[in-house]
């Protein structure tokens, strides 16, 4: 018996031996098919270095972590010979997408007698172009529709500069200066800059911090929202994915200012805690199925009128499935729960269920989602 034990842990030993050494030495890495981005963001963002060695895993989040760059539409990597023994040159494949991008999502949903309840709306047209070898300069118009109750929908005129590579690789920083179009007759509009930090923790894990304002262009309401935000992301694509996890949290601290319908100045202050989770399974070929829950909890502190209160929780819940009916194109039914608190406009009642069909199509000018949806 002790014999046949021991065969046993050398067999087990030899094959953690044998996965242990499953790993490759690059010693190159070559981005092939640029033509506006740089080879050197791309690099940064893979976050490998040519002379280390790395398993299958780290080569296959490196993978994901490129093709979840704004700029770029799809990335395929390959491993050639290099010029010794046991070491490859590993080539990255860039499918860019072009310097003018758009995004645009539109689902109304409709309650009983075709009455239009609410819109799921987001719009960006933008252009952007590269600066040195890891730096991007971006300006875009954006018509922004939020569900959290301390931040406005808006509308806004944005210019950007994002740097990549800093801190050896493993950060990024976004500054940006907004300027919101007025929405009152008489209005002016407000400018604030705003700005976000990444940093890259472990492979699949990513700290954000972000802090911006915004100007909802009615009753003098303005918003300036500081946001960390602590993420895991396993998934395998950054519009369809079709596998994988991601998971994150964040403390969000928001400073309010508005005009009470008398007239009187208030000022809040409101801290949140916010929470997003997603969990992707391949149903078939093609066919994916998505648990999503989204939101959190809030607390307001109104100084201007001399009380307090807290907001019960808000966010969605919901199911969905997607089916590939072409290359980036998808048909998503959807079926979710929805708790909303709006400060501004309230467009639905507090909760309501859902259920929405929408058509999706990803190409290198941007992602357009057009459907439409029941509410009740």
């Amino acid at each position: 018996m002790k014999r046949v034990l021991a065969v046993v842990l050398l067999l087990v030993g030899c094959a953690s031996a044998s996965y242990a050494e499953d790993r490759f030495l690059l010693e190159k890495i070559d981005v092939r098919n640029l033509v506006h981005a740089s080879a050197d963001v791309i690099r940064a963002e893979s976050r490998l270095q040519e002379g280390d060695s790395y398993a299958e895993a780290d080569l296959r989040a490196a993978s994901d972590r490129v093709r979840r760059l704004p700029f770029v539409l799809d990335a395929v990597f390959s491993l050639e010979r290099g010029s010794v023994r046991d070491a490859y040159v590993l080539v990255i494949t860039v499918s860019e997408t072009r310097p003018l991008f758009f995004r645009y999502q539109l689902v109304p949903f409709f309650q009983a007698s075709q009455h239009v309840s609410a819109f799921d709306n987001d719009i960006l047209l933008g252009a952007r172009w590269f600066a040195g070898s890891r730096g991007v300069f971006h300006v875009a118009a954006i018509a922004h529709e939020s569900d959290r109750p301390f931040e406005s929908s808006y509308i806004s005129g944005q210019g950007g500069y994002t740097r990549y590579g800093l801190f050896h690789d493993r950060a990024f920083a976004t500054v940006t200066l907004d300027h919101f179009s007025p929405r009152e007759t008489h209005g002016r509009g407000g400018t604030f800059p705003g700005g976000l930090m990444g940093v890259w923790l472990t492979q699949n894990q990513t700290l954000t911090v972000s802090y911006h304002g915004v100007d909802s262009g009615s009753n003098g309401r303005t918003e300036r929202i500081f946001e960390p935000r602590l993420a895991y992301n396993t998934t395998n694509h950054p519009e369809f994915p079709s596998e994988g996890s991601l998971l994150s949290i964040a403390p969000i601290l928001a400073w309010i200012d508005y005009l009470d319908p008398t007239k009187a100045a208030v000022h809040d202050f409101d801290v949140a805690l916010e929470g997003h989770a997603a969990r992707y399974w391949t149903v078939a070929e093609g066919l994916t199925a998505a648990a999503i829950l989204d939101g959190g909890v809030l607390h307001i502190e109104e100084k201007g009128a001399g009380h307090h209160k807290v907001n019960p929780g808000y966010g969605t819940a919901a199911l969905q499935l997607s089916k590939a009916i072409g290359d980036e194109r998808r048909i998503e039914l959807t079926l979710q729960g929805v708790t909303r608190h709006r400060q501004v406009v309230p467009l639905l009642p507090d909760s309501s269920t859902q259920a929405s069909i929408a058509w999706v199509r990803r190409n290198a000018w941007g992602t357009l989602r057009l459907g439409a949806g029941y509410a009740w």
